[in-house]
């Protein structure tokens, strides 16, 4: 018997074909795109998106059944339909015909933000630091298509039209269209919240935002927890939900995970049923100015603070890391308990790492002592610390004595994991330097969805602790082209230097040493 395919036609119905569909679609959403669509898959594995899942013969067949195409797999055709679509009759200028004509703007990005539009202070508009920073974490979950949704009171309707015709206008970091999917509203009270529920959790966006007051999030939140596959990690609030009471009237751990900005730019969690405020110290000054990149906190407790290392301090770590690299226990590819070895070239300092322990003598190579573990990387650790995290009992209390130097050549990669094998809970402070990876950070359950990737540049410090301590995380790969200054000393490669606490007893002696000069 030959085989057959359950495709759609050009009328949207289904149809069995004798040919197998080239592109797929979101019979909910009208969205078509490839069949290796990053975002369809990640949609995939979040799970709920394959009872809607359709398949087209081809594209014609998919824009006659009036499906649009993916902005993600499919850039050259989504910026021609989105430049060709009339919106309510006009042409493209807004996503949504009740946004005043003064709202319209013409581009966005977290450094250029353009003047707000003259709202008086008691209608709701975002203010211009909670902009940046809800448009900071959609980007670092690689949002471009975005669901937004609100309350029926005015200032949260004003809010979520003044966000959606702000991203609708802008571009990412490639020129590529951002764009609202659709904008949904919900009423104070209803018998049931389910329809604009399942509207905003249609499958096919990268994330949601949300502006709304405690009390109807409350009962919307409730709904979507328990009637759909609402992703609280890819729901970013306005500031109207900076408030314990969001949580009290939701209910604990209902909104586990949802992440938002306050008016004056901060960022705030939910974490364990409770509203965590954390602005790094390196944030409050970057906030306002016109930097390229800002420090966000994108997890609880994971901190990326971009540029941190001067190149002066750059180039003296590169000269370290080559003597480190000569031993006397020299860098090696670590050898798996499957018998494969690592993509990444490591060198310890203080204590010799192979999985999963931690040992005084390189007992996979030579046997010979582990390279002292020196005093100025754990004073540089200790500041990098008090920069992400601010002064507190995390700072003063820390006392690195052990460190990891990662080596990528053009080639390396590493798996998502988790670093468990310290007796610790301190935090890991992780530098940056040469070329640009994409790291990869998970959440604490398992190496799927969700996670976050984000661009780690030469001088950048990332740290992690408190709940994100036992995170995964990983480098799927490395940015070779045009991303390493010569100036650091290092050509298309990737240093990686992660300092940690073992939490061994009897650590050996750490060494009395200056921080070596630059060549």
């Amino acid at each position: 018997m030959s085989a057959s395919w359950t495709l759609t036609g050009p009328d949207g119905a289904p149809y069995q074909s004798d040919r197998p569909g080239t592109l797929g679609g979101h019979r909910r959403s009208k969205l078509y795109g490839r069949l290796d669509c990053r975002s369809a898959l990640q949609a995939l594995a979040r799970g709920g998106y394959a009872r809607d899942r359709v398949f087209f013969l081809d594209e014609h067949a998919a824009q006659a059944a009036r499906y649009r195409p993916c902005a993600v797999c499919l850039p050259d055709q989504y910026a021609g339909w989105k430049t060709a679509r009339p919106v309510q009759g006009r042409p493209r200028q807004t996503i949504c015909p009740t946004v005043p004509e003064r709202s319209r703007v013409l581009s966005i990005s977290p450094r250029t933000l353009p003047p707000r539009p003259d709202f008086p202070e008691d209608e709701g508009a975002p203010t211009e630091p909670e902009l940046r920073t809800v448009i900071a974490q959609l980007e670092r979950l690689g949002a471009r298509l975005v669901s937004v949704g609100h309350g029926r009171d005015r200032r949260s309707r004003l809010a979520a039209e003044h966000f959606a015709a702000v991203w609708n206008a802008s571009t990412d970091r490639n020129g590529l269209d951002r764009s609202v999917a659709v904008i949904v509203d919900w009423a104070t009270d209803a018998a049931s919240w389910l329809k604009p529920a399942r509207r905003l959790t249609e499958a096919g966006v990268d994330a949601r935002v949300i502006s709304d007051t405690p009390h109807t999030w409350a009962q919307m939140s409730r709904r979507l927890r328990d009637s759909t596959n609402w992703d609280p990690g890819r729901t970013i609030a306005l500031a109207a939900l900076d408030t314990p009471l969001t949580i009290a009237l939701a209910g604990a751990n209902t909104l586990d995970g949802l992440r938002g900005a306050s008016s004056d730019g901060r960022l705030w969690f939910v974490h364990d049923g409770r509203l965590i405020q954390h602005t790094p110290t390196q944030q409050k000054g970057l906030m306002n100015s016109l930097l390229p990149r800002t420090a966000v906190e994108i997890a609880p407790g994971a901190v990326h603070v971009p540029d941190w290392l001067t190149i002066e301090q750059q180039r003296a770590l590169v000269t370290a890391c080559r003597g480190w690299a000569a031993g006397p226990a020299p860098m090696r590819h670590t050898r798996l308990p499957n018998g494969s070895t690592m993509s990444v070239q490591t060198v310890c300092l203080g204590w010799h790492w192979t999985p999963y322990k931690y040992t005084r003598a390189a007992v996979d190579q030579n046997d010979a002592p582990v390279t002292p573990f020196p005093n100025w990387l754990g004073e540089l650790s200790r500041q990098a610390l008090a920069d992400a995290y601010g002064s507190g009992p995390s700072v003063d209390t820390y006392k690195p004595d052990a460190a990891l130097i990662n080596f990528y050549d053009r080639h390396a990669k590493l798996g998502m994991h988790q670093d468990k094998d310290e007796r610790t809970d301190a935090p890991v402070v992780s530098l940056s330097i040469g070329a640009t990876c994409i790291f990869r950070f998970g959440n604490t359950e398992d190496r799927n969805a969700p996670y976050t990737d984000i661009d780690l540049r030469s001088g950048d410090l990332f740290v992690f602790g408190g709940p994100s301590r036992l995170a995964y995380h990983g480098v799927p790969r490395t940015i070779q082209a045009g991303t390493t200054n010569p100036d650091t000393g290092l050509t298309d490669a990737r240093l990686n230097i992660t300092v940690r606490n073992t939490g061994l007893s009897h650590a050996p002696p750490r060494q009395a040493a200056p921080i070596p000069a630059a060549d």
